[in-house]
């Protein structure tokens, strides 16, 4: 045997990692399967436990285009990919627009990678992580990060 693939589980994101702060700092990087490092989503990113996701969809987060600011964001953009494999080129000297599906897939890593930590930490079900599905372990679910890129809305507008 040469080598072991499992097409299954295996979702690739082209983003900024873990110790790279800003595109200044440093280049972006293709991981495989970050959710892996960690207990927080044992499902992968993708899936709800009821519902399983192509896009920038999953139990920690939502993430898509907001340009025009609204409060609607259910049916804004997300790149979708049927093989989960969320490669996007960046152009800087382009508009935000034109890199809009790199950003997306950034700010959908991010927002995970922020669970898992704080899982790993104790940030769990019981004590409010944000969470679709809790998977039985406890707190209240239903409570997914919202996560706009590129949002039109302004400045300082976290909830």
């Amino acid at each position: 045997m040469v080598a072991v693939y499992d097409w299954e589980h295996a979702s690739t994101y082209n983003v900024y990692p873990i110790g790279v702060n800003d595109p200044l700092d440093g280049d972006r990087s293709i991981l495989i399967d970050p959710h892996l490092a960690s207990t927080g989503s044992p499902l992968g990113w993708h899936d709800q436990g009821t519902a399983r996701f192509t896009s920038t969809i999953g139990n920690n987060v939502y993430a898509q285009e907001n340009v025009d600011g609204g409060a609607a964001w259910e049916n804004n953009y997300r790149p979708e990919s049927s093989t989960l494999n969320f490669d996007y080129p960046i152009n800087f000297a382009l508009e935000p627009e034109d890199y809009m599906d790199a950003a997306i897939t950034n700010l959908f890593y991010w927002n995970n990678i922020i669970h898992d930590v704080f899982y790993e930490y104790g940030f769990d079900e019981v004590s409010g992580n944000f969470q679709e599905n809790n998977f039985g372990n406890g707190g209240i679910g239903s409570d997914a990060v919202q996560a706009n890129a590129q949002d039109g809305s302004g400045y300082n507008n976290a909830k």
